[in-house]
């Protein structure tokens, strides 16, 4: 009978602190090879993944912003003295055998839409949405408001690598340059190329994807730390850049601080209202966003307008 291949051995050696490993055990294997022996192990080149931990959830979990994450859902008591009772209480409960399995899903669903966009929220999502399917409304709704926060991060992310790439593509054309605090004098054909062919959009869209990343790093900055804090979403970062590039930039940065404290509370259309509003009270002959794109006059020196991607 054929000799069977053996299955590679578990890692005898587990990084401390449930950290990546680096390098590992692996196995060469040819196909028509099964009647031979097996081939000597060979170490595999960088990080190896970690597999889960002794509780059987994902590795490298952060289970400090978990705790945040309860307390902020009003799950956790804050008081010393009523943390000490319930210890107490879990004490007792442990030694009567009161005690029952907790759920992880349903745990980390209720501490994910208090916590803050980043590593820890998202290895915490992971965990609730393996278990989607037998979660109640509440906790749906929960993850559904923390996935909108990382998909937000997410975007300041993208905006800010494209920002980067229209100011380096700008700073190596004599003609174009960049102005005393890094942004662009314009956004150039070559960056519009580059973000074109890394996000394969239209040119009419990466030219868009490249103005909005621009006015949201230089030109609106709060508005882009709120999207990168996930505090407002992608399209209402648009909204806000679109409807006061009609403006100059203080003016525009002063509509922006009015608006913004409130932006995620209202509904698009309702923040286009009061986006119209505030640009006409700041600026009343500039045009409103129900008039349309303003055109190549109205506009104001060096102020970029954003367009939709197609």
């Amino acid at each position: 009978m054929p000799t069977p291949i053996p299955e590679p051995r578990p890692d005898e050696e587990q990084p401390p602190c449930g950290g990546q490993r680096r390098g590992g055990p692996g196995w060469a294997w040819v196909e028509g090879s099964a009647d031979t022996r097996p081939m000597p192990e060979c170490e595999r080149p960088g990080i190896q993944p970690d597999g889960p931990a002794e509780d059987g959830l994902p590795a490298g979990l952060d289970y400090q912003a978990l705790l945040d994450g309860l307390a902020g859902a009003g799950l956790l008591n804050t008081s010393p003295e009523k943390q000490d009772a319930e210890f107490a209480e879990w004490c007792a409960a442990s030694d009567e055998g009161r005690l029952e399995p907790c759920d992880p899903a349903q745990l980390a669903a209720a501490a994910v839409e208090h916590m803050d966009p980043g590593p820890g929220q998202a290895g915490w999502l992971e965990v609730a949405a393996a278990d989607v399917a037998r979660l109640d409304e509440n906790a749906l709704a929960g993850i559904a408001i923390a996935a909108r926060r990382q998909a937000s991060r997410a975007a300041a992310v993208e905006l800010a690598a494209v920002a980067q790439i229209a100011a380096r593509a700008a700073a190596a054309d004599r003609k174009i340059g960049v102005e005393a605090d890094g942004r662009p004098t314009r956004v150039c054909r070559d960056a519009v190329a580059h973000v074109e062919m890394a996000l394969r959009l239209t040119h009419y869209g990466a030219e868009a994807r490249a103005d909005l990343a621009v006015m949201l790093t230089w030109r609106l900055p709060a508005t882009g730390a709120a999207l990168a804090a996930g505090r407002i979403d992608a399209y209402r970062a648009q909204l806000i850049a679109e409807i006061t590039s009609v403006l100059p930039e203080h003016l525009a940065r002063r509509v922006e601080a009015q608006i913004l404290p409130r932006a995620n509370q209202l509904t698009p259309p309702k923040l286009r209202e009061k986006l119209d509003l505030a640009v006409i009270a700041a600026a009343p002959r500039a045009p409103s966003s129900a008039a349309g794109t303003p055109s190549s006059t109205q506009r104001c020196a060096c102020t970029p307008t954003t367009r939709p991607p197609r």
